[in-house]
């Protein structure tokens, strides 16, 4: 029954169950004491992402006027459940990327616009000796870790701008005072 609910695209109503023996859980539903069942399907757009099924008795059979409301019901689930796929496929597409920034060979940073460091991923340990909390917590990281004969000022101002830099070199201070050339 939900698979011809799916398949049609539209609600089934089957008044008794007792003739109904394909129906899985008939058995279940009899033992309760339902002998109808209304089952609406759950689209997303043109997505099936379900079944609603609701059982009644003789005493509480389901009049014409329920349907809309019960449709209205499934458009809501629908788009709920939709929307909860799209939040655990996106919260999985940042953990992937997450972990690729954090564990990349390479100095990566993220400055706000006072220029201080408001993210830096593992390599500054690794290349440059320093704890990442030492990193984000400087006032700012020109001060901290920059060379004042090469900084790239003018080159961040680009960057801030809107345009995209590549290739530039710099001296960055490693922990032990000595100076390292990065790209």
């Amino acid at each position: 029954i939900p698979g011809q609910a799916l398949a049609t695209q539209a609600p089934v109503l089957i008044e008794d169950l007792n003739r109904e023996p394909p129906f899985l859980r008939r058995e279940a539903a009899l033992a309760s004491g339902y002998q109808i069942l209304l089952c609406v399907p759950l689209m997303a757009q043109t997505k099936s992402v379900g079944t609603l099924q609701l059982y009644g008795n003789a005493e509480r059979r389901f009049s014409s006027e329920i349907l809309p409301l019960v449709q209205a019901i499934a458009e809501q689930l629908a788009l709920a459940i939709a929307k909860a796929h799209l939040h655990q496929t996106v919260r999985a597409s940042e953990a992937e990327y997450r972990s690729l920034v954090e564990n990349i060979p390479k100095l990566i940073f993220r400055l706000d616009l006072d220029g201080r460091c408001v993210f830096v991923n593992r390599a500054v340990q690794t290349i440059l000796g320093w704890p990442n909390e030492s990193v984000v917590n400087a006032p700012r990281l020109r001060e901290f870790l920059g060379h004042p004969d090469d900084w790239p000022e003018a080159a961040l101002a680009r960057v801030l701008s809107g345009e995209i830099v590549q290739g530039l070199e710099c001296r960055l201070r490693h922990r032990d005072g000595s100076w390292r050339w990065c790209q």
